[in-house]
């Protein structure tokens, strides 16, 4: 393992542990908690709690044993680093789950770059931290606090259960190791996926506050970085690569080069310094992964991530296609709600097609459709009769383009409103269909038949 130790100092004055006791600056005045007199981390607890970074679960009682969730862990790290807090945030823009006290600390961490979410626009709040999460959150902080320290992505940890660390974790938890910030149990194992506790949190806080105090190259408070890349997505894909590009943003004289990252942990799996990278030898099992790009500064300060671009591969295309209405009013113009979505094969993606609609036992003069925004004007494909369907299509002579609804590599999700109205009582046979494009088309998804009147749908 690589002496990171050496490269940054001489020497390391922090030492933290999850499960040991480690040698604290003591406080001279003790808080009113009576529950911390035969806790290893009393000093660390008393020290924090003074400064305003630590607060017991009531006015007499810490709880040193009691669990610690992500958000508040998230909070400690706020207040040591003295991010900007601003509480008249209420809502979380990028977590759906984050509610309540915890939104301007989380905010403010993410905004600082230091603290990811676990995917689908959650960040699991209320989620118990675990020791290999501690670790990576203690490594954002310093290496936050001074771009000098960088991670080694392919660094390991010498701890006999190293093979149970994610994969994501094992870098920053080698790193956390090396720099004394962490240590396992005496039989040499780190438990990573068990949980830390309050106590625990207390003699990390305070350790991290004599690293900062040792290594920070920042003003405290400081949170000035480079602007996100914007318009992340793939121009380019096969079975063994696959090519993603981006906008710079629009202050380009700070921006140094991108990294790219992989998977809902952040896993940083390349750098360029330009605005295309392209990811060779591309795992053929790979799915359900998400990707995205950082921008970066000459001091190495990432910006926050670009929008996400979410890896499913499709084997086979399985489209749902389902209209929605409530009832057709004689004579009146009705609006019809169609929903495409599902997996798609990228070679079906890359094709163009166009939606048809197919009506027993009308004429194009018992029932008029208008044009849909997004796919052209009607044209009438096969006439009516008592013994033949009305068809109708959009898409143009040419169809439209697939990709242009296709989400996440390979989920296509597409909602269009097709005006229609009914002139002729009665119940009719209706079915929607998807095909592609050309002199030989292919159907895609189907709805199931349904009987419209002028009334409603049975």
């Amino acid at each position: 393992m690589r002496n990171i130790a050496k490269k940054i100092m001489c020497s390391l004055l922090i030492a933290a542990s999850f499960g040991s006791t480690t040698a604290v600056t003591a406080v001279s005045n003790s808080s009113a908690f009576t529950d911390i007199e035969q806790s290893y981390a009393k000093d660390a607890i008393n020290r924090l709690v003074q400064q305003g970074i630590l607060r017991g679960v009531d006015e007499t009682h810490f709880n040193p044993k009691g669990y610690l969730t992500r958000a508040e862990f998230t909070a400690i790290l706020v207040r040591a680093l003295k991010l900007p807090i601003d509480q008249s945030n209420t809502t979380s823009p990028e977590f759906s789950d984050v509610k309540g006290w915890a939104v301007p600390y989380i905010n403010s961490a993410r905004n600082a770059g230091i603290v990811d979410g676990v995917g689908n626009s959650r960040f699991n709040p209320d989620g118990l931290l675990t020791r290999e999460q501690a670790a990576k959150l203690l490594i954002s902080a310093i290496t936050w606090s001074n771009a000098a320290i960088v991670l080694d992505e392919h660094d390991t940890p010498s701890f006999v259960d190293s093979n149970h660390i994610s994969v994501w974790a094992k870098p920053y938890v080698a790193m956390a190791e090396e720099l004394n910030l962490i240590s396992g149990s005496p039989d040499g194992t780190f438990n990573p996926i068990s949980n830390a506790n309050r106590e625990m949190a207390a003699v990390m806080g305070v350790n991290l506050l004599d690293s900062l105090n040792t290594y920070s190259k920042k003003p405290p408070g400081e949170t000035a970085k480079p602007s996100a890349p914007t318009q992340f997505s793939v121009t380019e894909a096969n079975g063994a690569s696959i090519t993603f590009t981006w906008i710079a943003p629009s202050d380009v004289s700070g921006i140094a080069g991108y990294d790219i990252f992989m998977g809902w942990d952040g896993i940083k799996i390349g750098s360029t310094a330009g605005t295309s990278f392209t990811l060779e030898n591309l795992d053929p099992n790979l799915s359900n992964t998400v990707f995205y790009v950082k921008s970066k500064d000459a001091q190495g300060q990432l910006s926050d991530r670009s929008n996400e671009y979410i890896f499913i591969k499709a084997d086979k295309t399985n489209l749902t296609l389902r209209p929605h209405y409530s009832s057709f009013t004689y004579n009146q113009v009705n609006q019809v709600s169609l929903t495409i979505s599902g997996y798609i094969k990228r070679a079906d993606a890359q094709q163009r097609a166009k939606l048809y609609v197919s009506i027993d036992k009308v004429t194009s003069k018992d029932i008029t459709f208008g044009s849909v925004a997004e796919l052209g004007a009607p044209e009438i494909v096969q006439e009516g009769s008592q013994s033949q369907p009305l068809v109708v299509a959009w898409g143009g002579p040419q169809g439209f383009e697939l990709s242009a609804y296709v989400q996440y590599a390979t989920r296509l999700k597409m909602s269009v409103q097709i005006p229609t109205t009914l002139h002729k009582k009665g119940f009719h046979k209706t079915q929607f269909e998807l095909r592609t494009a050309g002199a030989n088309p292919v159907g895609l998804a189907s709805s199931k038949a349904l009987m419209t009147g002028s009334l409603s749908p049975v």
